[in-house]
């Protein structure tokens, strides 16, 4: 989903005609996919994130991508799928802290940093190769045009300084161009292995602050001596104290998956979504025999 910028996809143009031939990109690659339904999920996580976590996590893939690193056309590739396999993990990790999933919203969390981690290791040796073709075709090219000056400035050139230097005229566009093209280049690849660098570091925060919830949730607990059910019920009657209501929401949904028989749970989110009316839940007592 983070294409690069469409400069890298250029070669030294010497090496132009040395270049392998694009490779088809895959009908249903995992960029193609989490394209195509993240707006969906998105939508939906809001009134039913469990359902949106459900179409996040069907978008993951049974066998990881492999990184490969044959040129730089097909790293530019994987860096794609990767990037793209981040996203999913990241939106399956957001999914599942709307739906109160904690436990799974850190695992995915971990799992979006580590995939983020393999396209940053992944594009070394590949991105830096094709910097460094970049460096030597731009010091080569300099060369050139340094011979080609002083060339041109010999009086008395011999019949082989003249067939250089009509070669090097020749073709001093090509150098040029190298020369012209090969900072830029090169430094178009330092700030995208930059970029997947600082990318590596996303997820952190996320994990930092859903570990300190589950840890200060876990001493909770032991207050109530682990019975969720307690602690569920406790916390729901001071549940009001947000003020805002998604956030409420989204604490219940917390709620409700260490209690899912809860209806008083259960009412207040459709209360606070609009579901329902902001009414008692309704308990069933049995009715008094007549006494004769």
């Amino acid at each position: 989903m983070r294409a690069l910028i469409s400069t890298l996809t250029l070669l030294p143009v010497a090496l132009i005609a040395q270049a392998p031939a694009p490779a088809a990109q895959a009908p249903a690659s995992l960029s193609d996919q989490i394209k195509a339904q993240a707006p969906a999920i998105e939508a939906l996580k809001k009134n039913d994130p469990a359902a949106a976590l459900a179409k996040a996590e069907a978008l993951i893939p049974a066998i990881a991508p492999v990184y490969n690193k044959t040129d730089f056309a097909k790293a530019q590739d994987s860096m794609g799928e990767f990037n793209a396999l981040s996203d999913i993990y990241r939106t399956a990790a957001s999914c599942a802290d709307a739906a109160g999933q904690w436990e799974k919203a850190q695992d995915y969390a971990t799992k979006a940093k580590a995939a983020a981690q393999a396209n940053y290791d992944g594009a070394q040796q590949p991105f830096n190769a094709f910097k460094d073709s970049w460096k030597k075709a731009q010091a080569e090219a300099q060369k050139n045009l340094d011979e080609e000056a002083t060339l041109a400035k010999v009086e008395k050139p011999t019949a082989e300084q003249v067939n250089r230097l009509a070669f090097l005229q020749h073709n001093q566009a090509v150098f040029q161009k190298n020369v012209d093209n090969g900072k830029a280049m090169v430094d178009a690849v330092d700030a995208r292995l930059n970029l997947l660098k600082d990318q590596t570091n996303d997820f952190d925060p996320f994990i930092a602050n859903i570990t300190e919830r589950l840890k200060s949730e876990a001493a909770n607990l032991d207050k109530f001596k682990g019975d969720k059910k307690a602690f569920a019920a406790a916390a729901l009657k001071g549940a009001d104290a947000y003020k805002d209501k998604d956030q409420e929401v989204t604490y219940l949904r917390r709620l409700q998956v260490l209690d899912p028989s809860s209806k008083a749970i259960a009412h207040k989110i459709d209360v606070l979504l609009g579901k329902a009316k902001d009414e008692p839940v309704k308990r069933h007592t049995p009715r008094k025999k007549k006494s004769h």
